[in-house]
Formats: structure tokens, C-alpha cells, sequence
């Protein structure tokens, strides 16, 4: 049980005991007292009492509410945002198999299509702070090869590649997988 639900509960629990002993009060000095005025003058100073207990108890779970709505809010932001990373992160492990197969296989038309969606993943994935923590501190320079990388292929398509340039472009998206795999290990240890 949550500690301020508890309070809550513990504080209706005791408007409803003073109510009840109030108005038992109440009906006793009725009977006992034969005068109506003091009766009726103590009843009415009980129940101004009492609306102000009672509105203190509304105003306090008011807060609580808005708290909790708050903190809800954020919980399911914070479920989306780790969905939606880890469906991007997982996109973009496939996108770099994908794109290395195809340059081995000179299929450079359909490898840069899958580059350029790659760079707008990548991008995403290392605009969030929490993520850019697990990875490499050099990920600007990798990111920016990135995009060099995609116009090399990019020209690629209408001419033959130099193999030097093809390999480090391979050897760019294996740093950037090793990345990624950083980020998906830190994913899974959220999860769990």
C-alpha cells in the first residue's frame, strides 16, 4: 500500500470517528442540557468544526490526486518513450544488417535507402540523454561519418566504389551496431 494512501485513509478514518463522537456529543448535551440555545450554539460550533476539518481532508486529497495524476503522467510518457526507443533501437540493428549485406553484395541503391532512414533512427536514439550516456564518447564524429558515408554511397549507385571506402563505410556502421548494442543492453537492464 502506498505510504500516502495510507495517510489518506488513516485521516478519513478519523473525520468519521469525530464526526460520530461529535454527534453523540451532540444528542447527549441535548438530553442533558435542558436549554435548546446552548445545545443548538455548541452543535453549531461543532459543525463549523467540522466543515473546516472537512474541507482541509477535501483540499489535502485534492493535492494527492493532482500528485498522483502527475506522477502517472510521467510513468506512462516515460513507458512510451522506452517502447518507442526500443522498437527504434531494434529497427535500427536490422537497418545495419540489411545495409552491410547490401554493400557486400554491391546493391548500393537499396543499402543508402536504408542508410538515410538508418540516420534519421540513429539520430533520434542519440538526441536522448539517457541513451547517449551508454555510448561511445566520439559518437558525434560516428554519427557525422554517418552521414558522409551515405553520400559515398550515395554515389555509389551511379558509379562503381573504390573497395578502401566501402570498407570503412563497413566498418562505420560496425561501430555504430556496437553503439546500438550498448543502448539495447541499457534498454533491457530498464525492463527488468
Amino acid at each position: 500500500m502506498d505510504y500516502s494512501q495510507y495517510n489518506s485513509q488513516k485521516a478519513l478514518l478519523w473525520i468519521v470517528i469525530v464526526t460520530l463522537l461529535a454527534f453523540v456529543l451532540s444528542v447527549g448535551c441535548l438530553f442533558y442540557f435542558q436549554e435548546t440555545d446552548v445545545v443548538l450554539k455548541w452543535i453549531s460550533y461543532v459543525g463549523t468544526v467540522m466543515t473546516l476539518l472537512g474541507l482541509s481532508l477535501t483540499f489535502y486529497q485534492m493535492t494527492v490526486v493532482e500528485k498522483r495524476s502527475a506522477n502517472t503522467e510521467i510513468y506512462v510518457k516515460e513507458q512510451i518513450r522506452n517502447t518507442l526507443s526500443t522498437i527504434d533501437v531494434t529497427k535500427a540493428k536490422h537497418y545495419i544488417d540489411f545495409i552491410i549485406e547490401n554493400m557486400t553484395a554491391e546493391k548500393y541503391e537499396m543499402a543508402y535507402y536504408r542508410m538515410v532512414e538508418l540516420n534519421d533512427i540513429f539520430g533520434n536514439i542519440i538526441s536522448d540523454e539517457g541513451f547517449r550516456t551508454q555510448m561511445d564518447s566520439d559518437i558525434d564524429r560516428i554519427y557525422n561519418r554517418l552521414t558522409s558515408d551515405i553520400d559515398a554511397v550515395h554515389k555509389y549507385i551511379t558509379k562503381p566504389p573504390v573497395s578502401y571506402e566501402l570498407e570503412v563505410i563497413i566498418s562505420n556502421l560496425h561501430r555504430i551496431r556496437n553503439n546500438i548494442n550498448k543502448v539495447s543492453n541499457y534498454i533491457n537492464t530498464l525492463l527488468w
